[in-house]
């Protein structure tokens, strides 16, 4: 049977938004019948070991064992989630002969591959006009590569947004490396004040989860680390805060209302995808953020039982949690019409 082989990195400084997105990726194609492999540097491995990944070198020069890598693992499809790879590398690994997908969401970049995925909802193929011509491209919201439990997990709006709001949720991602954990920290004694119960989850990269827990500790907020049952949590949260990436599109998915931080520049439109469908309140929290003016929106929206029920609806409108399984489908219909091309 074919493999999928993802190329991936993640870190303190990178976050794991590429890693995760892969899992999702790798698990559909699963569920089509094939393998899964990863490739990964060293320094990613040691935080990813349990996918067992390849070790390849950093950037282009890492091409050439990742070609051998899909010849081993007969690769029917490569898939690339990198900003550090673009179009060279992409040719580079094209003669091992197998499809090539890349996961881009900055349209930025050239690429030279067979199938480009970028899944803000905003997102339109005049983006990439100078970037992918001739390309296939999977463009919007109905691609975003999500987990099939997220899905799975769906309540309804009206069973979400029935009474006030208690448990309130915060995941900030899985590196944080600008430490906005800290303002929602913050921001804890106006939330309980508010009658919320706030638990923050804190990503397996986040090297300061020792003074996390123990700041959340005295203030009377329960601080996860990388817990196994995070989107459970995800699931059972009435209100959230989370970045206005992946995690954001996940807590859509689940309808749940979200107050979105812009935590890096390559989220901007994300963010404003989100906030012009009424799926998630936007803060920027690359500026002079304060914890006061989170916990001020958050408690305005818990007591807006109208406005989170139209959050609720939009984002469950927006994100259906298939997006995975459509690529993977596409991908693998694509692999076997070249294969039927080869033989005709």
């Amino acid at each position: 049977m074919p493999t999928a082989l993802l190329r991936c990195d993640g870190g303190p400084n990178l976050g794991i938004g590429h890693v995760m997105r892969c899992r999702a990726l790798a698990a559909a194609f699963r569920e089509q019948g094939w393998t899964s492999a990863f490739a990964m540097t060293q320094a990613s491995a040691k935080l990813f070991s349990s996918d067992d990944p390849i070790i390849v070198d950093h950037g282009v020069s890492g091409a050439a064992a990742t070609r051998i890598a899909m010849i081993e693992r007969d690769a029917g499809c490569l898939v690339i989630d990198h900003y550090g790879l673009d179009a060279e590398f992409e040719r580079q690994v094209a003669n091992a002969g197998a499809l090539i997908l890349a996961i881009d969401d900055l349209a930025n970049r050239r690429h030279d591959c067979d199938l480009l995925v970028d899944t803000n909802p905003a997102r339109t193929a005049a983006d990439y006009a100078a970037y992918a011509a001739g390309t296939q491209l999977l463009l919007g919201a109905r691609y975003a590569l999500l987990r099939p439990e997220f899905a799975e997990l769906r309540r309804a709006p009206a069973d979400i947004v029935r009474g006030a709001p208690r448990r309130l949720l915060a995941v900030l991602g899985g590196a944080d490396p600008d430490n906005v954990s800290a303002l929602v920290l913050g921001a804890v004694p106006q939330l309980r004040t508010a009658g919320l119960e706030v638990t923050l989850i804190v990503g397996g990269a986040n090297p300061r989860q020792v003074e996390l827990v123990g700041r959340g500790r005295a203030l009377g907020a329960d601080v996860l680390c990388d817990p196994p049952n995070a989107v459970a949590l995800m699931a059972g949260a009435d209100i959230a805060i989370s970045g206005a990436g992946t995690t954001c599109l996940e807590f859509a998915c689940l309808g749940i209302p979200a107050v979105a931080l812009i935590l890096a520049d390559n989220q901007r439109s994300v963010a404003k995808a989100l906030a012009d469908t009424g799926t998630a309140r936007v803060l920027d929290a690359t500026r002079s953020l304060e914890s006061r003016e989170l916990a001020d929106i958050v408690v305005a929206l818990a007591a807006a039982q109208d406005a989170r029920r139209r959050m609720s609806e939009a984002g469950q409108a927006l994100i259906d949690g298939k997006g995975a399984a459509r690529v993977a489908a596409e991908a693998v219909r694509l692999h076997a019409l070249r294969n039927l091309k080869q033989c005709l």
